[in-house]
């Protein structure tokens, strides 16, 4: 083992970890398979005989193994048709419907394939790398930690609980995992960025440099590690990569909304809608509207019944994906939120952004965009984290925290009145909530 890169003076979460040698395997979670049918909007799985099982196998193997996902699905199908109980198939066609982020599908299978098969450890882990995925966390570390039963020195298996316990809010057995985890990948960016991120949540800020400096000069160009070491360096960084917003916001799609409103407490959209109300009174469906980071479509939903012609832009694919199901937006925007903004010369009637900015930083080309995109008297409503005066800083959450005296001037360079400023709650963050301001300003005729 190679020595550890921080002491390890942090005690366990009083919630004791759950043991990583369970006597038996966790049940796994399983459900009705239509699988090996053919799926509405899929490919057709190809008639697979019991004779030429092996050789298709080969194939989707050699297809999955080079990323090509959708080209490997229906034929792992096609064998599941044939052989119903093929342990390797339903297995690689979980974490191929994982990747495509079928999670709840992916869940089905590996939980199935665990089953029938409960000596592979990376199944366990597959298993429970999908149940994470679906917020299943306390299922998904009782498969991590079989997965350590048959394999101790797993690092992955190690990396992966580490992200549960983070998750759960358990910071110190996350800590301890991912240290367990060095001591068998000790150059692995990830595993250090993840400490470090973390020992900064806790407040640690001496080792959360040791550790993202150390993964910075193993991978230079990552884009997580680059925005945590601004943060804690106080660099002064004025913005977020773009790689890691849409990477931080691809990675937690599939559970965004439950996560947001149940876990952080959320209520932005609420909020906004009824601070707009306020101020602009009962609007039939008749505005034009910009909704700027918009995720899966929360603040779309609270703010349809305003439009004539609803427009969201996201930086996250998955997001996107999400948000174009609702069936709630007229346009929808892969694309940074100048996007929505640039192509409008005085027609829009709002721009609304929910628990956005925190994730833009500096706010002076916003508004820039939005005074020339709104029509006169248009309105712009938003909330920010509290900050400091007259300051925008990068805070070592890895978000930027907005001063209500930067917002006031600001926004009257760019010809903005202010019409509502309410201090609100915006959410909860490491089990503590978080304080922030509500604004909603009319563009000056």
């Amino acid at each position: 083992m190679t020595p550890p890169i921080i002491d390890l003076d942090i005690e366990p979460d009083t919630r004791a970890p759950a043991p990583l040698a369970p006597p038996t395997p966790p049940p796994a979670p399983f459900v009705e398979l239509d699988l090996p049918e053919d799926i509405d909007g899929e490919p057709t799985a190809p008639l697979v005989n019991t004779e030429s099982v092996p050789v298709m196998l080969a194939m989707a193997s050699q297809l999955h193994d080079a990323g090509h996902l959708r080209e490997a699905e229906p034929i792992l199908r096609g064998i599941l048709r044939a052989v119903p109980d093929h342990v390797e198939a339903m297995h690689r066609l979980g974490v191929v419907h994982h990747a495509l982020g079928n999670r709840e599908r992916a869940v089905a299978l590996l939980g199935e394939a665990a089953r029938l098969e409960s000596g592979d450890p990376s199944l366990w882990r597959h298993l429970g790398e999908a149940l994470r995925a679906t917020r299943r966390l306390d299922e998904a570390e009782a498969c991590f930690g079989f997965a350590l039963r048959l394999v101790p020195d797993d690092a992955d298996a190690l990396y992966d609980l580490g992200h549960v316990h983070a998750q759960q809010g358990r910071l110190g057995d996350a800590v301890h995992r991912y240290h367990e985890a060095l001591t068998y990948l000790p150059d692995d960016p990830a595993i250090l960025t993840s400490l470090g991120t973390v020992l900064s949540h806790l407040g640690r800020r001496r080792d959360a440099l040791l550790c993202l400096e150390r993964a910075h000069r193993i991978d230079p160009h990552d884009a997580t590690t680059l925005h945590f070491l601004a943060a804690l360096r106080r660099e002064g960084a004025t913005s977020s990569p773009r790689d890691y917003i849409a990477a931080l916001f691809d990675s937690y799609a599939e559970t965004f909304d439950d996560h947001l409103v149940e876990d952080l407490g959320y209520d932005a959209p609420a909020l906004l809608r009824r601070a707009v109300d306020t101020v602009a009174g009962p609007v039939a469906a008749s505005w034009r509207v910009a909704d700027l980071g918009c995720g899966t479509g929360l603040c779309g939903e609270t703010f349809r019944s305003t439009a004539a012609t609803l427009i969201g832009v996201d930086l996250s694919p998955e997001m996107i994906r999400r948000a174009r199901r609702r069936n709630l937006y007229d346009v929808l925007l892969c694309d940074d939120i100048g996007a929505a903004l640039e192509p409008e010369i005085g027609t829009l009637d709002l721009v609304v952004a929910g628990d956005v900015f925190p994730y833009v930083g500096g706010l002076e080309g916003m508004f820039e965009l939005a005074a020339r995109a709104l029509r006169p008297h248009g309105l712009i409503a938003f909330t920010t984290e509290r900050g400091k005066g007259d300051e925008v800083t990068l805070g070592s959450s890895g978000r930027f925290v907005h001063g209500e005296g930067y917002v006031r001037h600001v926004s009257s360079a760019h010809r903005f009145d202010e019409e509502r400023v309410e201090e609100v709650t915006v959410r909860r963050d490491g089990g503590r909530w978080i304080s922030g301001h509500l604004f909603v300003l009319r563009r000056s005729g």
